[in-house]
């Protein structure tokens, strides 16, 4: 018997068992297997990534704003009395402290007085909050609350009658993944619009050298 002969016995393949071959043979072939799995993986990296990146920028801005507003005063409510130029120095020091983030922040310093409107000695206290002076910086949204009007202090500080250094610190920022809605934080407040977050701050503190921080041409 010839070889050629032998070829009668060589099995035939049909079309479909042919394409079961070669699908069995791309089933074994791993050439390529490592750039497949880099284009799968990659896009949930960066995503993983750029969030991570905007959640630290955040949080790093929102510790930045509650220590200026902290630090604005705390200055203030050290002497029984400022200037208007010691106060305009005191937020420049607050803007040296934000840095590169002051360009989109606003602030003011208010001197709060704590009284009880109630007239009657004996009825149950009123307390309410006024502003004896005030002086701001860079304010667009951020008013500085008028002499004489009310302010709206938080109820936890007006137990007794008093006064009350408050600064209050809005920032600007716009992260990389926008949203909309509002929520409160342990150093403050942040209000979302188009995009871009609105943060306030408010430090309020007790004078430490008399009971009241008075200011003379504010």
């Amino acid at each position: 018997m010839t070889w050629k002969n032998l070829s009668l016995f060589r099995p035939r393949f049909t079309k479909s068992d042919k394409l079961g071959k070669r699908l069995n043979t791309f089933s074994r072939d791993e050439r390529g297997t490592s750039a497949i799995e880099f284009v799968l993986v990659f896009p949930l990296f960066m995503v993983a990534y750029f969030g991570m990146v905007s959640v630290l920028d955040t949080e790093n801005m929102t510790t930045e704003g509650g220590k200026v507003s902290s630090t604005i005063a705390d200055i203030i409510a050290q002497s029984s009395s400022v200037t208007s130029q010691v106060i305009d120095n005191t937020l420049n020091a607050g803007v040296a402290i934000a840095g590169a983030r002051a360009q989109n922040m606003q602030m003011y310093v208010a001197g709060v007085e704590v009284r009880n409107t109630n007239s009657n000695p004996r009825g149950r206290p009123n307390y309410k909050a006024y502003v004896v002076w005030a002086r701001g910086r860079n304010n667009s949204s951020l008013r500085v609350p008028a002499k004489h009007s009310e302010y709206p202090l938080n109820s936890s500080l007006m137990t007794s009658e008093g006064f009350l250094v408050v600064s209050k610190v809005r920032m600007v920022h716009k992260p990389l993944y926008q949203s909309s809605g509002s929520y409160s934080h342990w150093l403050g407040s942040a209000r979302i619009d188009s995009g871009e977050n609105v943060y306030d701050y408010e430090s309020s503190y007790v004078p430490r050298e008399d009971l009241v921080t008075g200011c003379s041409d504010c």
